[in-house]
């Protein structure tokens, strides 16, 4: 299991989910779960067992609480990462950075 500090993805190949929360409260975590566990298997990455991953979920967002936050779930060769921030409205247009290695 990976739980970088502040670093936005974990090194190397792998897939991501962004959730909105609400009071600690996770939107369509259904539908995230089964877009990432489809992504997870054409990319052949192991998905955590549900039960451990909930519980991570559920610490996290204890430690972390907002008003309306943006829950990120990384899935990667070496495990998963989970981080919780306050959400924010864009002012701008965001970024994507791939590497220059890449898979396919």
């Amino acid at each position: 299991m990976i739980h970088p500090p502040r670093r936005p993805f974990p090194p190397g190949t792998g897939i991501f989910e962004t959730l909105r929360t609400e009071n600690s409260r996770v939107s369509e975590f259904g539908r995230h779960m089964r877009r990432a566990l489809t992504a997870a298997r054409a990319e052949n990455i192991p998905m955590a067992n549900e039960d451990l991953l909930r519980s991570e979920i559920k610490r996290v967002l204890e430690e972390t609480p907002f008003e309306v936050g943006r829950l990120r779930i990384a899935f990667t060769h070496q495990g998963f990462a989970i981080t919780h921030d306050p959400y924010q409205e864009l002012s701008e247009g965001g970024y994507l950075t791939f590497s220059q290695q890449t898979s396919k």
